[in-house]
């Protein structure tokens, strides 16, 4: 099992999803296909291709995703980073 966390304004980690180690990996898979998109629509070097494994090719994307939205760069897809990658999807 997988457990993703975000952090709490009172300084502590809650527990945003559980998952499966299968589904940890099709949520990576996601992201980094969200990633590609983002990337492609802004016409960027940075290129990931989807494998579902979140390595350093992914950390980067992610820590470029977060500058370009303007929020803290941690290189860790939390919940504002998911949520901001995916609005344009919904």
């Amino acid at each position: 099992m997988v457990l993703l966390f975000m952090p709490m304004q009172s300084g502590g980690m809650e527990i945003i999803m559980k998952t499966s180690m299968y589904n940890h990996r099709q949520n990576v898979f996601e992201v980094q296909t969200a990633l590609r998109a983002l990337w492609s629509a802004e016409n960027t070097d940075t290129r990931i291709n989807p494998d579902g494994n979140y390595g350093d090719e992914t950390v980067r994307a992610v820590e470029n995703a977060q500058r370009f939205f303007g929020i803290p760069i941690t290189g860790v897809v939390d919940l504002e980073t998911w949520t901001l990658l995916f609005a344009d999807f919904e």
